[in-house]
């Protein structure tokens, strides 16, 4: 129910968006590098005169993308379903974030062996992404702890600098300036980063930007 009103609140705030501007949703902040560097060249190259930016959780972002009061989102591992469509944007290695007195904070590279036992936390708006991989390469032990916590980015980096366990997060959000915390790449582990935008959309300023999308006109990173 939480997650309905949030998206109706979101809804209601992009409804008033002009014709001509682009709205984007993004689940994290878009600071330099990473999303907010693509945004910054992907615009510059749509010539969509006004962009509006919401930020909200990944399932608020999904709902407001179905009532179309968004035009197109971007997110960690997305993918299509029904009238959702998605195209690939690029791919980022996930990261180990570690205390620097851990024992682990001394290697230049981590492999899911390396994290068989150790207490992860995972912020519940960026945890689904990593519950995949983990399922996937069968990587906890019977003991380990798995806990998904209702916290932003900044608490999460929070959280590990007080020792209560190790975060893996995509590389454009494990960009952290607190002096107790580190990040590692986890060798040979990405995620895909994915624009989503609903066919039942037929707004000028998404199909304006979708063609350079599809064309690959738009800049892409590695």
């Amino acid at each position: 129910m939480d997650q309905l009103e949030g998206a109706a609140g979101l809804a209601r705030e992009l409804g008033a968006a002009e014709a001509s501007r682009l709205r984007i949703g993004v689940s994290a902040p878009v600071g330099e590098g990473g999303l907010g560097d693509w945004l910054r060249r992907a615009l510059g190259a749509s010539g969509a005169p006004m962009v509006q930016v919401a930020e909200a959780s990944p399932a608020e972002l999904r709902r407001a993308l179905d009532l179309q009061a968004i035009d197109l989102i971007c997110e960690f591992g997305g993918r299509p379903q029904g009238h959702i469509k998605a195209h690939r944007l690029w791919r980022e290695t996930l990261m180990v974030l570690v205390r620097r007195d851990h024992e682990l904070a001394r290697s230049e590279r981590l492999a899911w062996a390396d994290l068989v036992n150790a207490p992860l936390i995972l912020a519940r708006d960026h945890a689904g992404v990593v519950e995949d991989a983990l399922r996937m390469h069968g990587a906890r032990g019977e003991q380990a702890q798995t806990r998904r916590e209702a916290v932003g980015l900044a608490t999460l980096v929070s959280l590990v600098a007080w020792g209560q366990g190790l975060t893996i997060l995509p590389a454009s959000l494990a960009q952290t300036s607190h002096p107790e915390v580190i990040a590692i790449p986890l060798d040979h582990e990405t995620v895909d980063v994915m624009a989503l935008w609903s066919s039942r959309n037929n707004r000028p300023a998404l199909a304006r930007f979708l063609r350079l999308l599809v064309r690959g006109q738009t800049p892409e990173r590695s």
